[in-house]
């Protein structure tokens, strides 16, 4: 019998055709073992879905950009190995750990096997994927490329994932410090100074300032502790929706100036930018929409209007070199090399330089920045120290003159 059919191959392309079976199943399985996805399949005639009914989506849950990378890593393996992409998904679901992210990615094979795109399948779950990801990838079935896509888009992530863990091991020892430091203070105030204040009302001394403060804040976390923590919570989710809504442009133009830490987002921020960019080019992103994309995943307010200001251009005429050149966060030598790039016709290559220079530089940056704050932080818990133990020190001195 003939059939008539339309599958996707292993690349995520349409492909039409018709094909000789004895049944219509033998011919959906001909096609599998060809490395194509049935879609729609007919005897004859107008194709009927081959695909398989879909269950309710699964709720998403959030990723981790290192398990995006992983992710993205391990379908671009396969996929260059030559499994179909379907194949690829279903194995996938099997090795991730994470039930969630495993329930979305099976639904996600569902929907390809059903006839879906890849892209529009994963753009089902913007909590999982990114929409510079639904993106990216979008751009490589476009251009038959998925594979090569997936492998920059994982190593992307990587890079990304790499530099957040650099962030962190460099915040953790100073971090640690304080919250000891914290304990300690804690602890002294509701355990050790109220023997203290007893010893001292019973010669019914004279204390300094420093110590009626001490003694006075002692007493009230002693007495009013759930207050004080209640406080505390309702301080720290305030200052964090300050910071996040109403003062979030104002926040981010005052930190860019500010000294050491400024330098360090605008390499940091010149850096993602270069590299995420270099790869939306090479994965035949068009540039506009690669702007768009840049500017909506902006998390620094300063840079998401340097990136529409940039876009503005593009749309004028003027390249995208001129205006990094004027621009207040990233440094000229942006500029100057995109315009090179725009030249040449060697754009990505050109940013691909940048990112990897401004990476450096941020790493040294942020070496720079540990080697500062760890003193510091030991400054900190000195002198608090120091304070405290003459809280204590002075008025038993002055009691043994008395005695």
């Amino acid at each position: 019998m003939q059939f008539t059919y339309k599958a996707r191959d292993n690349k995520g392309h349409a492909v039409e055709g018709a094909l000789e079976a004895d049944t219509k199943q033998l011919a959906i399985e001909r096609l599998r073992q060809q490395g194509l996805i049935p879609i729609a399949i007919n005897e004859g005639g107008a194709a009927k879905s081959a695909g398989t009914n879909l269950d309710t989506a699964p709720k998403a849950k959030k990723i981790t950009v290192k398990e995006l990378s992983l992710l993205s890593r391990q379908l671009a393996t396969m996929i260059q190995a030559g499994l179909p992409l379907v194949s690829a998904l279903n194995v996938l679901t099997a090795q991730l750990d994470k039930k969630s992210i495993a329930a979305v990615i099976n639904d996600v094979r569902k929907r390809v096997e059903g006839g879906e795109s890849f892209s529009n399948a994963i753009k089902n779950y913007p909590g999982i994927f990114p929409p510079m990801f639904a993106n990216l990838v979008e751009a490589g079935e476009t251009a038959g490329a998925l594979d090569h896509v997936l492998d920059r888009t994982a190593r992307y992530y990587e890079n990304s994932s790499r530099n957040i863990g650099k962030v962190k091991s460099a915040l953790s020892y100073p971090l640690f410090l304080v919250t000891v430091a914290i304990l300690a203070v804690g602890i002294l105030m509701v355990a050790v100074l109220p023997s203290f204040i007893s010893l001292f009302d019973s010669f019914d001394a004279e204390l300094p300032t420093v110590t009626k403060i001490v003694f006075g804040t002692a007493e009230f976390i002693q007495q009013k502790w759930y207050m004080v923590l209640g406080g505390l919570i309702v301080l720290f989710f305030f200052i964090r929706w300050l910071f996040t809504k109403p003062l979030k442009p104002w926040f981010d133009r005052a930190i860019i100036k500010v000294p050491v830490i400024g330098p360090l987002i605008k390499k940091s921020n010149t850096a993602m930018f270069a590299r995420t960019f270099a790869m939306m080019v090479q994965s035949g992103v068009p540039m506009l929409q690669g702007l768009e994309l840049l500017e909506k995943t902006a998390g620094n307010y300063v840079m998401r209007k340097n990136i529409e200001t940039a876009k503005m251009g593009v749309k004028e005429g003027s390249g995208l070199g001129k205006p990094l050149k004027q621009s207040t966060i990233f440094p000229p030598m942006l500029g100057h090399m995109v315009a090179i790039g725009e030249e040449t016709g060697a754009l990505d290559s050109m940013l691909e330089k940048v990112a990897d220079f401004y990476d450096e530089e941020t790493d040294m940056a942020i070496k720079s920045l540990t080697s500062m704050v760890e003193p510091m932080m030991i400054l900190f818990i000195g002198i608090l120290a120091a304070f405290l133990v003459a809280a204590i020190m002075v008025p038993m001195f002055s009691i043994a003159s008395f005695a």
